[in-house]
């Protein structure tokens, strides 16, 4: 079995624009179950996928046609296994941005959807988690949880925000080191990270701009 791991180099310079039909796309739960299967540094079949969320091969190849027919996933050649040849697929790349500047309110209801659909599947791992973690305690090494409220400048977020992403390119040479496609010592996860001001600053700001053109 050929080797899934160290061929590919991190990058941040190819980035994928959303679209309103790319956050529409992402917002589908059995999609993203698929999508977040696939990394830029592994490449994995559709019977692999299908084996990991317990779905038909042909739901899975579904979803992996649509992901290829938008860029989110690319095609990585293929093997033989056994009497069969499988095609081979990866991520295009591990980050995507939003523009939300002259985009009409469909796109950002779009965008609100996506996250939400986001934030649900991660409450139902997380739940997942904490019963494992009740069954053992040695499982805690696969899962972190930091909170801290802070207080910045615009550029203070902008220096946050290309500090993660510098935590991000560390995970990914970690991940080139200590990866594996042996399910029996290796497990898939998740890294997210995010920050956003609270309701409260949020609600400020937003009734503040409302009542300023109020009056204009």
């Amino acid at each position: 079995m050929q080797s899934l791991w160290g061929w590919a180099a991190w990058t941040l310079e190819k980035i994928i624009e959303l679209t309103e039909e790319h956050l529409r796309l992402l917002a589908s739960p059995a999609l993203f179950e698929v999508y977040e299967c696939f990394s830029t540094l592994e490449v994995r079949s559709i019977p692999d996928v299908a084996k990991e969320i317990h779905r038909s091969q042909a739901a899975v190849g579904v979803h992996v046609e649509a992901l290829l027919k938008t860029g989110f996933l690319e095609e990585a050649g293929t093997r033989r296994k056994r009497a069969r040849t499988e095609r081979l697929f990866r991520r295009t790349v591990d980050e995507t941005t939003a523009k939300f500047a002259g985009k009409p309110w469909s796109y950002y209801q779009a965008s609100i959807d996506g996250f939400a659909a986001n934030m649900r599947r991660a409450n139902r791992a997380h739940q997942l988690f904490k019963h494992r973690l009740f069954e053992d305690a040695q499982e805690a090494p696969f899962g972190i949880y930091l909170v801290r409220p802070m207080r910045l400048t615009r550029e203070g977020a902008k220096q946050l925000g290309e500090a993660l992403r510098d935590l991000h390119v560390r995970a990914a040479e970690i991940e080139q080191k200590h990866g594996t496609d042996d399910h029996s010592k290796g497990e898939r996860i998740y890294l997210t990270t995010m920050f956003y001001p609270t309701v409260a600053s949020s609600q400020s700001k937003i009734k503040a701009k409302r009542k300023k053109a109020a009056a204009s």
